[in-house]
């Protein structure tokens, strides 16, 4: 890895996830968005496909790093994500 970001790219961690929020279009659903729905094996319903476990391992990952009092210099990139997306939806 090549970084001018990093002093030291072999030192560097890099956690990814992401939360975004998606208008929901109750006439293209077949049950309700917000119901959780298991039909034919599948769950439906909003979030039921997202990203949710990556930021649950990345919280865990700071807990860690924190309780070994590992030092970081770190940096936080966040910014909205206007994107729609086939999994929002069930199909």
């Amino acid at each position: 890895m090549r970084s001018s970001a990093v002093a030291d790219p072999s030192k560097a961690l890099l956690l990814v996830a992401h939360m975004d929020v998606v208008g929901v279009d109750r006439s293209k659903w077949s049950v309700d968005p917000f119901g959780g729905i298991i039909k034919d094996g599948y769950l439906y319903g909003r979030g039921s496909n997202d990203d949710k476990g990556m930021l649950a391992a990345n919280l865990a990952a700071f807990i860690a790093l924190k309780r070994s009092n590992v030092r970081l210099i770190a940096t936080s990139f966040s910014w909205p994500q206007p994107m729609k997306s086939s999994l929002a939806t069930p199909a």
